[in-house]
């Protein structure tokens, strides 16, 4: 069996890149392929390793059933060969990661957002629970969109 990696990436992996790796876990589990993929998230800087997700982002998570326990973790020089997908999500995180990565570099590096079917908005980096939730929608489309690549999902 093929197994797929893919590392969720935003400036501080509190909120953007944890949810994303939050959901696109249950969607996979929903849909009856998490064990084909590999599925983590880092963060761009090593200031913030460690770090709890958002409290706001549990809220959010529980209220949605998914269930989620990680502190934040650095971006790794040797991810670039380990993963297959590297999502940033915004273009300032994709340009990051373009510029660092290495020559034996496998990792294809997508914008997140540019997953979104609606494909309306900007992930912007949610400050409070209205926005934090309007993300985890877009961040629903886009895990759906990427997993539908792959396997039908109607989760």
């Amino acid at each position: 069996m093929l197994i797929r990696k893919v590392l969720f990436i935003c400036a501080d992996n509190v909120s953007r890149s944890a949810m994303a790796e939050a959901i696109f876990r249950d969607q996979a589990k929903k849909a009856g392929v998490l064990d084909q993929w590999i599925v983590d998230s880092a963060t761009l800087s090593h200031k913030v390793e460690g770090l709890p997700t958002n409290k706001l982002f549990h809220g959010i998570l529980k209220q949605n059933n998914i269930k989620f326990n990680k502190a934040s973790r650095s971006l790794l020089l040797g991810d670039y060969q380990n993963f297959d997908f590297f999502f940033g999500m915004n273009k300032e995180n994709v340009t990051y990661l373009r510029s660092k990565a290495p020559n034996f570099n496998k990792a294809l590096i997508l914008d997140f957002q540019e997953l979104d079917p609606d494909h309306k908005e900007i992930i912007v980096d949610p400050s409070d629970r209205r926005s934090l939730n309007k993300f985890r929608q877009q961040c629903q489309r886009c895990c759906k969109a990427f997993l539908n690549q792959f396997h039908h999902v109607n989760t």
